[in-house]
């Protein structure tokens, strides 16, 4: 035989009302939703929406179409580049020429010291055959090659040759006049001469007058002034 339950209904409704009320307290104090930020603050899409209707999640960047679909294709004014033809392949210098005014101008440098002498004329006898092998070897090695053209072309120490051609009797007059004591002696009268003949010449083209030696006089009267014995 069941027996009969009584609900008391005012408790019902009072323990439901109470259940209702936490859940409220509990949904205000929960922090708010994370922002999206896709979104604006009224649930809008921020950067405009895909051809599928859903919302874009970054901002267009450069060279996307805009989200209206008016894209317009870009154009370039660049000019394609041309293919480069092949150089045609340049055959090595020669620099035999340069490589035997070296040697030449070591010699010479040999040539006019005493002491050197005897090794100059083996660099002169070698000459021949050492420029055409030295310029083998510059065609075919990179660093053979950078030295060698120091000796010629722009900033080239080619100009020595003739330098050295033109100062070598200059040496050598020294090294006689210091080894020959009887031509030093007959070079400085020659020097006291020439001297005074300058300095007379220097006076009366400023307007002064000087007496005249005389072996300046006689040079005046077409009368070459004798070397000092």
């Amino acid at each position: 035989m069941t027996t009969p339950v009584t609900i008391d209904q005012a408790a019902l409704e009072a323990a439901f009302n109470g259940a209702l009320a936490t859940d409220a307290e509990r949904h205000e104090s929960a922090p708010a939703p994370p922002r999206v930020p896709w979104l604006n603050e009224d649930g809008s899409a921020r950067w405009g929406t895909k051809a599928d209707g859903t919302p874009r999640r970054a901002k267009p960047g450069t060279g996307r179409p805009p989200a209206d679909g008016t894209d317009k294709a870009r154009t370039t004014d660049k000019v394609p580049e041309q293919p480069r033809p092949p150089q045609a392949a340049s055959e090595p210098k020669d620099y035999t020429e340069d490589i035997g005014a070296a040697l030449t101008m070591v010699w010479m440098g040999m040539a006019a010291l005493p002491w050197t002498k005897a090794h100059a004329a083996i660099i002169r006898a070698q000459t021949p055959a050492m420029a055409p092998a030295w310029n083998q070897a510059a065609q075919q090695n990179a660093t053979v090659r950078k030295y060698v053209q120091k000796l010629s072309g722009e900033g080239s120490w080619s100009w020595v040759l003739p330098v050295t051609v033109v100062t070598t009797p200059v040496l050598m007059g020294f090294w006689q006049v210091m080894r020959d004591g009887d031509l030093r002696r007959q070079l400085a009268a020659q020097t006291d001469h020439d001297f005074m003949a300058f300095i007379t010449e220097q006076a009366r083209a400023a307007g002064m007058q000087i007496p005249v030696p005389e072996d300046a006089q006689l040079e005046q009267d077409g009368v070459e002034a004798p070397l000092a014995a």
